[in-house]
């Protein structure tokens, strides 16, 4: 899931809370090692819970319905 400034907010157990900008770096800089080591994924961009459970089922059955093709 990809970081949003509304998210971010002091827990209090950090020192300090990370910039939307240090989340980004560290969420591109995890993208493209998962990219390198030709680690399958799918970025979930939005908040709303039903969306992302939506975009997650509709990831499940495209992979199933294109492994039962290659079989």
């Amino acid at each position: 899931m990809t970081p949003h400034a509304e998210c971010i907010a002091d827990d209090g157990v950090r020192l300090s809370k990370p910039s939307v900008d240090e989340l980004h770096r560290f969420t591109d800089v995890m993208f493209a090692q998962l990219q390198q080591l030709g680690i399958p994924h799918h970025t979930i961009t939005v908040l709303d819970r039903q969306h992302r459970v939506q975009q997650i089922v509709q990831v499940v059955r495209d992979t199933k319905q294109s492994l039962l093709k290659t079989v």
